[in-house]
């Protein structure tokens, strides 16, 4: 595989520092019979579980660079692949030249280089294509201490799937997603080599046929077969070819770069790499004489109306369940933007998996009338900094109201001038904000780089098919004591037709209800079930967090406004927290 040449002039890491939540990660076991996870490897991907860090909502994966373990950090936000010093040095990494990226952070200095290959879990980018490139700078002093930043120029070529719900993250190898535009017999029209142009036979033209993710090259009676790497490239894929059939990989014995638009392929190719040779690849799409290259025109044979129309599963799949499907517009740099809307006012975020919380410029949320609850501490990969948690009243990501999952956006505001600057000096539109983990967590985000797709669905949607039904109190923990539930005094909780409701010996009460993830628990907001959500600017009359483990249901509560200290965060009810936990399992 080869990065994409251009580089990233703002990369857009943010670990924003929140409300306080547990320090366990979770990394949880695939769902048997996932439909979703079936239909993605039965279209070439690999699944890679990925770990959950509480304090921060963002992803972290294991695996390597090179020979060397390391933790990866997934963040969408950063082009370039991002290794740490110790870890380059470890590797004896030649170090180049010094590059810079601008984030919310400020500045961050690396120095240029490039490696083998890397193991993001299970997936080996090294039978795909050898020889990546990456910066090395020191990321010792983040909280989370990844070995390495896997960014846009690893996620984009591997047509990356990140799946929030189930923790997984899907790759599959370049040529996979390569294949439905190459696979046919292709003719050449057109045939220059070293400045001249060659007289083709028009009834027996060269072929080039793709079959079998295998390339034959048909010429003049004669036949070559290939195996094929391939490295996507926004100036011209990168085709490596190797004599088909070697038991042990060998050189390349022939390779280019190609364009393919509208049935019509233009290649630039060595067709012959003289053996102890390296292939010398092409810069630009030309054959002048001396260079040893052929340049050449190819249509399609198959003709346009009987070409096979693309599909896409997933996507089917997911509006199926429920999910509304925003479409994602691919920068030159890689990264994704998309169109939201606040009020009045039309918003261009970029996405994220490497912020936290979505973050707004802090004059903008004012005037979006974003309320500022506390200020924060925030790190990225220019140093650290302060800015304002605030929570915004309403947000449309494309056609998805945030208000279906949660009553208000919680956020952060910062200053943003400095990477809007470095962004319209790159000739680039300036951005309102970023869409990062926790919105994204709460909208059961599938994010499809391949199609430029990011689907949302309201957690408790998500959640449903495991809380519907009704559920009985088998035990409970108040006032830092313990006791279990005789049957005629146990309460019990129902998930039904959308509502919740609560019995006990006392009262019955019924509630509409949203679900937020937080960190290692779910929250709960209760409001009028004759409402549409809670009170505009006023939150939730009542709530509760809870975790469902091994068919028990936990959930901790307020009984007492006056011993409590806010919300639970924990599972626990200690003496004098004004708190109650109780576990329930289903009734029978």
């Amino acid at each position: 595989m080869i990065t994409p040449l251009f580089r990233l002039v703002a990369g857009l890491l943010v670990v924003a520092a929140a409300a306080s939540r547990g320090a366990s990660q979770d990394k949880p076991a695939p769902e048997p019979n996932d439909p979703r996870r079936s239909v993605l490897i039965k279209a070439g991907y690999t699944a890679v579980p990925l770990t959950y860090n509480p304090k921060n909502f963002c992803f972290f994966v294991d695996g390597a660079i090179d020979t060397e373990k390391v933790k990866f950090f997934i963040d969408s936000g950063f082009g370039q692949t991002v290794i740490d010093t110790k870890v380059a040095k470890a590797l004896k990494l030649e170090l180049g030249k010094e590059t810079t990226s601008q984030g919310i952070g400020g500045k961050w200095t690396g120095r240029a280089t490039d490696f083998n290959g890397m193991r993001i879990g299970q997936y080996d980018t090294g039978k795909d294509w050898s020889g990546l490139e990456a910066e090395a700078g020191d990321l010792s002093g983040w909280k989370s201490a990844p070995g390495a930043v896997i960014g846009m120029y690893i996620l984009d070529p591997l047509a990356a799937v990140i799946d929030y719900h189930a923790r997984t993250l899907y790759l599959r190898p370049p040529l996979v997603s390569a294949w439905p535009r190459l696979a046919d017999t292709w003719e050449v029209t057109s045939w220059q080599e070293d400045g001249a142009p060659r007289k083709l036979d028009p009834k027996a033209p060269p072929l080039f046929t793709f079959a079998n993710q295998r390339l034959k090259v048909t010429d003049g009676g004669t036949t070559r077969e290939f195996d094929i790497s391939f490295g996507p490239n926004d100036e011209g894929d990168y085709l490596v070819l190797h004599r088909y059939g070697r038991e042990k990989p060998e050189a390349a014995a022939a390779g280019g770069r190609i364009r393919i638009k509208d049935g019509r392929m233009t290649a630039c190719m060595r067709l012959h790499v003289k053996k102890g040779e390296e292939l010398a690849m092409p810069t630009e799409f030309a054959a002048p004489k001396g260079s040893g290259l052929v340049l050449l025109e190819l249509e399609q044979t198959t003709p346009a109306a009987d070409r096979k129309k693309p599909v896409d599963p997933l996507r089917e799949m997911l509006v199926k369940e429920g999910y509304t499907a925003v479409p994602l517009d691919r920068q030159p740099d890689g990264s994704r933007r998309l169109a939201a809307r606040t009020g009045k006012h039309d918003l261009r975020l970029i996405l994220d998996t490497g912020c936290s919380l979505a973050t707004f410029d802090t004059a903008a949320l004012k005037k979006w009338g974003g309320k500022v609850s506390s200020r924060a501490d925030f790190e990225g990969l220019g140093n650290k900094s302060q800015g304002d948690l605030s929570i915004l009243g309403d947000l449309r990501i494309g056609d998805y109201d945030t208000k279906r999952s949660w009553g208000g956006v919680e956020c952060f505001g910062t200053d943003l001038a400095d990477l809007n600057k470095v962004l319209t000096e790159s000739k680039r539109k300036p951005i309102d904000g970023l869409l990062g983990n926790l919105t994204l967590h709460n909208g059961s985000a599938v994010i499809d780089y391949h199609t430029n797709t990011l689907y949302l669905r309201p957690l408790k949607d998500t959640l449903w098919p495991k809380l519907e039904g009704k559920w009985k109190g088998v035990a409970q923990e108040m006032d830092g004591r313990r006791g279990r539930y005789a049957d005629a005094n146990a309460p019990t909780v129902e998930f039904k037709d959308g509502r919740y409701m609560y019995s006990s010996r006392v009262e019955t009460k019924e509630w509409a209800f949203h679900v937020q993830e937080y960190g290692p628990h779910y929250r709960v907001g209760l409001f009028d079930p004759k409402a549409d959500g809670p009170p505009a600017g006023e939150g939730y009359p009542a709530g509760f967090i809870f975790k469902l483990v091994d068919g028990t249901l936990t959930v901790v509560m307020v009984i007492d406004p006056a011993k409590a200290k806010g919300e639970p965060t924990e599972f626990a009810a200690p003496r004098g927290s004004g708190l109650v936990l109780i576990e329930f399992v289903r009734a029978k």
